[in-house]
């Protein structure tokens, strides 16, 4: 959904009801990006009971958040920014906060220009994929969810990260960059 073209009337009306205390409307909204924000967390988290628990605040955040969000803005993001910092602030009580931090990938710099591609017409099993995924930093792994899986555009993942579109730009790269190592190290 593209942030600069105003939201259709049936969306923007059944947010201005969940504003106005509809619960109803809430419960359609709940409906529409449940199962999105659940496999975001999910991935993120990689521990279902605490993906689901953290889904569970991410929509409570958003329930009382909803007197604040503007009708006309992309909720999409606003969704995904709550989800990304109910997923952050749960990293920070379990001592994690380092991992969020977007380091500045020596490990990557020093690969340098040595980026034998994985030519591959399928990956041979999602759980190469997911393995793969699972070792990068929280950071990288949410930009990548964000672009392939759950298909926003930079400026959603800049509103939903809280962060410049740069940013979202370079952790894109870096994290594709760190994938590919890992995809590389897995069948190399």
């Amino acid at each position: 959904m593209d942030p600069t073209r105003p939201l259709p009337a049936a969306a923007r009306d059944t947010i201005l009801r969940a504003k106005g205390g509809d619960l109803d409307a809430f419960e359609d909204l709940l409906v529409c990006y449940e199962r999105q924000i659940f496999s975001y967390i999910l991935r993120l988290v990689r521990q279902r009971e605490d993906a689901e628990d953290l889904t569970q605040t991410t929509f409570l955040k958003f329930y009382q958040s909803l007197p604040t969000i503007d009708a006309e803005k992309n909720v999409r993001a606003w969704v995904y920014r709550i989800a990304t910092n109910v997923v952050r602030d749960w990293w920070r009580k379990r001592k994690h906060q380092p991992e969020w931090r977007d380091p500045e990938d020596d490990v990557f710099e020093a690969a340098g220009t040595n980026t034998r591609g994985v030519t591959y017409e399928y990956i041979e099993t999602k759980m190469d994929l997911d393995a793969a995924l699972a070792q990068l930093t929280p950071s990288h792994r949410a930009v990548l969810l964000l672009v392939y899986r759950d298909g926003l555009s930079y400026q959603e993942i800049a509103e939903a990260l809280s962060t410049p579109i740069n940013t979202v730009k370079t952790r894109l790269f870096r994290a594709k960059r760190a994938l590919q190592l890992h995809l590389n190290d897995s069948y190399g």
